[in-house]
């Protein structure tokens, strides 16, 4: 069901990726957050899925699943981990901004 929705609103060039990294979310609310693998392993998959299609960059289904793998990180940094530019050096850390000019 993941492979079709990444299909299906990411691009089958992608899909295989994407289905990882949405599963890859999910897991990394399981178990303690110190030493857990997975949360870097995910935004690996988001991270180089960003890289390889910027075509991405316009899908907003995209960009809320990239944002929950690079928010998921910070958390571990409380619990003893080296710096998000440390453990990934090779990754472009990625500045998320914020629209403040919202009209409500």
């Amino acid at each position: 069901m993941t492979r079709q929705y990444g299909r299906y609103f990411f691009g089958p060039d992608v899909a295989r990726q994407a289905a990882e990294g949405l599963l890859g979310l999910e897991r990394n609310w399981q178990g303690p957050l110190k030493g857990n693998a997975q949360i870097e392993k995910t935004l690996e998959i988001w991270a180089g899925m960003e890289s390889r299609d910027a075509r991405l960059q316009n899908n907003w289904r995209f960009l809320m699943n990239l944002q929950r793998a690079y928010f998921t990180v910070p958390s571990t940094i409380a619990h003893g981990s080296k710096p998000l530019s440390e453990r990934f050096p090779s990754l472009r850390i990625r500045r998320i901004r914020q629209d403040c000019s919202t009209n409500f």
